[in-house]
């Protein structure tokens, strides 16, 4: 009498390829997904927003970019400024007389605030021959790439 060797699952063949192959698309999936996951570690992520503030005292208009590290890694900004429409750009470089100094570095799931004299973005406005009301997109430059924000309008005829 020769001995009857079960099998845990009682099924064909057939059912076992479709099984293995199910397994393998599902391994296929998660280390792709997993691969995904680990990239967008190392992606840097801003969320940039200007705003208009009065500092108080001495009493200056200011327009604010503030950035917020979304990245798990420190960064560090190398210049910022607002784009123009015409994709011309207005570099700022802080320097000790201003409010903030450049480069800095803002470190993961933190903020930073910068604050740029209105009259200094009217004066290059104007040097550029703009006297209008014109959309600015506040940027940053890290590594030598641009991130942006949302555009805004700024009228350089306004009075402070």
């Amino acid at each position: 009498m020769e001995p009857v060797i079960k099998m845990l699952w009682d099924v064909e063949p057939q059912q076992m390829l479709y099984v293995t192959a199910a397994v393998a698309v599902y391994a296929a999936v998660l280390s792709t997904l997993n691969f995904v996951r680990e990239q967008r570690k190392d992606e840097i992520r801003l969320k940039i927003t200007a705003k208009n503030a009065l500092l108080d005292p001495p009493m200056l208009l200011v327009e604010s970019i503030y950035i917020v590290n979304n990245s798990s890694f420190e960064i560090e900004i190398t210049s910022l400024g607002f784009a123009l429409n015409s994709q011309d750009k207005l570099f700022f470089f802080p320097d000790a007389e201003d409010l903030h100094k450049l480069p800095d570095s803002i470190p993961s799931k933190k903020s930073r605030d910068y604050l740029i004299r209105v009259d200094r973005i009217k004066t290059l406005l104007k040097s550029n021959g703009i006297n209008r009301k014109i959309s600015l997109k506040p940027f940053v430059t890290v590594n030598s790439k641009h991130f942006y924000g949302k555009p805004f309008l700024f009228d350089p005829e306004a009075t402070v």
